[in-house]
């Protein structure tokens, strides 16, 4: 019994990767009545909110960029949000998990009914996910960047 116990635990701990955690432990909401959960974002998630980034251009202080954390990111992001509002809402769809049968009224919520509490409450949850991976990020940003100011 202890074993199976351990085993389970084991598999509760995240799993290390490239940029870091990549199977974390997810948080349950509820989103127009229906429990949902937002995943890790992988790769195309990622870019996805990268491009929601990039969109605000010059009115976002790039600056701030360099320190991934959760903070400058949760301001940039909201920042950002309003230049792109339609990839915005397609983000959401791609990261929130819900049961198969609510896809259409998930989606159809995300479009149309979301309230403010409910956009800020899943951005704090994918802050709170994400925080790790992009610190550690950051730093392989400031690393990389290094290498190129080595060579001036």
């Amino acid at each position: 019994m202890a074993e199976e116990q351990k085993a389970q635990e084991e598999q509760k701990k995240p799993k290390e990767g490239g940029l870091g955690t990549i199977i974390p432990e997810v948080e349950t909401f509820s989103l127009g009545g229906i429990e949902c959960k937002i995943r890790r974002l992988k790769f195309r998630e990622t870019l996805m909110l990268w491009r929601i980034i990039a969109s605000a251009g010059k009115r976002i202080p790039w600056s701030n960029i360099q320190n991934l954390n959760p903070t400058t990111l949760t301001a940039t992001l909201l920042f950002a949000i309003p230049h792109a509002e339609r990839e915005f809402y397609d983000f959401l769809k791609a990261i929130v998990d819900y049961p198969e049968d609510k896809e259409k009224q998930i989606r159809a919520y995300i479009d149309q009914e979301l309230e403010n509490e409910e956009i800020m409450g899943l951005i704090k949850i994918l802050i709170e996910q994400e925080k790790d991976s992009w610190q550690k990020l950051g730093e392989q940003i400031k690393q990389i960047a290094q290498v190129f100011d080595r060579k001036k």
